[in-house]
């Protein structure tokens, strides 16, 4: 079994004020300059997010990239695809030069450009500074947007968009920042629609990195020697897993769901598999019936297992109608919710191979900063299969 070290204060989070710092005095204007004219993006195309990654190695490299190529890479429907898969396969996948065979890697990886100390707004500016280049910013887009020049605070959402801001100037007298958002012509965003835009549910900023803005953040000493501590901690841990022979019983967390029919725990990973392990997910997130509210848990009501927050570019005609309950998505029958489940563990298995169990949890399924346990909910579902949180991903069935 493999030992996993995976601390590095560089990479606990993807803020790219924690990374690179804050810039707190800023000019009046400050504006990337379009090196290659803005794609119009035809009606019925729904390529947005690769065309925002397109926008921003274009005029930052002075070429022009395939944007087709990277949406025909990525899992995507008649609604578009995921900010995060574009973003990803951009960095990892590289993109296609127009005119050229081979694909170039001009970004290592992404970070939120709109979290910090400062406001949003703030926050966005300073990365800006930092980077010299375009930032991508990916919400909803409303129905009286691209009417006027300047975009109101939006109340009627009729879509998901990615788009980029250019960065800002005064537009009479008022500061904004300019968009690029594929229509024709430039839009300018105020302080008070940025942060409530990328306020709302599945909204964000991405500031692409690269070789050189990631060499202007180097671990300090006490962070190394943190680090390395940490480090020694995981794998004395990890070696003590190795010889400890697992018990024929799970060690239900705290407050963890009693399954009717729990999966029987097995002294190998022959019950290691994507169903499995979504099956699990499902008995964890709640029971059909749950004895202490005498009615159905949340996953059971809305015929999604793994409780996964409704996605704002939509969904595979082949998982019918979804709609929405709150933040969660609602699927038609149950086992088209574990099927979209089935389907996103597999995915992130492709995307992150090295990822274990735990780390699904950790940083995606059910991380600490949306009050979860991925330590007791990582536990808890390996347990169910068979195996430790720290088994990979990628070995399930």
């Amino acid at each position: 079994m493999k030992i996993i070290l995976k601390v590095d204060s560089r990479s606990k989070d993807f803020h790219f004020s924690k990374h690179f710092g804050n810039v707190s005095e800023f000019p009046t204007e400050f504006l990337i300059k379009d090196v290659v004219p803005d794609v119009v993006q035809p009606t019925g195309n729904v390529e947005c997010t690769c065309i925002s990654n397109f926008d921003v190695a274009d005029d930052k490299n002075d070429v022009i990239y395939d944007y087709d190529d990277l949406y025909n890479r990525i899992p995507h429907s008649m609604f578009g695809a995921s900010p995060q898969d574009a973003l990803g396969e951009a960095c990892k996948g590289g993109l296609l030069q127009v005119g050229l065979p081979v694909r170039v890697n001009p970004f290592t990886g992404y970070f939120s450009a709109h979290t910090g100390t400062m406001s949003p707004y703030d926050n966005t500016k300073s990365a800006f500074l930092l980077s010299n280049e375009k930032i991508i910013i990916y919400c909803n887009w409303y129905s009286d947007w691209g009417t006027s020049d300047v975009m109101p605070i939006g109340d009627n959402a009729v879509s998901g968009h990615m788009f980029c801001l250019d960065g800002w100037t005064l537009v009479n007298g008022v500061e904004m920042f300019r968009v690029s958002s594929w229509i024709g012509k430039k839009l300018y965003m105020p302080k008070e629609t940025f942060e409530n835009a990328v306020s709302k549910l599945g909204c964000g900023t991405a500031v692409l990195s690269t070789v050189q803005i990631d060499a202007v953040r180097s671990k300090t000493l006490a962070e190394t020697i943190i680090d390395m501590l940490k480090n020694v901690v995981l794998l004395y841990k990890q070696l003590i897993m190795l010889k400890t022979t697992p018990q024929p019983t799970p060690n239900t967390p705290p407050n963890a769901p009693q399954a009717q029919n729990p999966i029987v725990p097995v002294q190998n990973d022959t019950l290691a598999t994507v169903a499995n392990f979504c099956s699990a997910i499902g008995v964890y997130e709640g029971l059909a019936f749950n004895p202490k509210t005498g009615k159905p848990d949340l996953n059971h009501i809305n015929r999604n297992p793994g409780n996964c927050v409704w996605s704002l570019v939509g969904y595979d005609p082949k998982y019918g109608n979804v709609t929405r309950n709150g933040r969660f998505a609602v699927f038609p029958t149950w086992d088209l919710g574990m099927l979209y489940l089935e389907n996103t563990v597999k995915q992130k298995t492709f995307q992150h191979p090295t990822w274990t169990i735990y780390d699904y949890f950790a940083l995606f399924h059910a991380p600490a900063s949306d009050n979860n346990s991925p330590e007791n909910y990582s536990n808890w579902v390996a347990e169910q299969i068979g195996v430790k949180n720290n088994y990979l991903l990628k070995d399930l069935t």
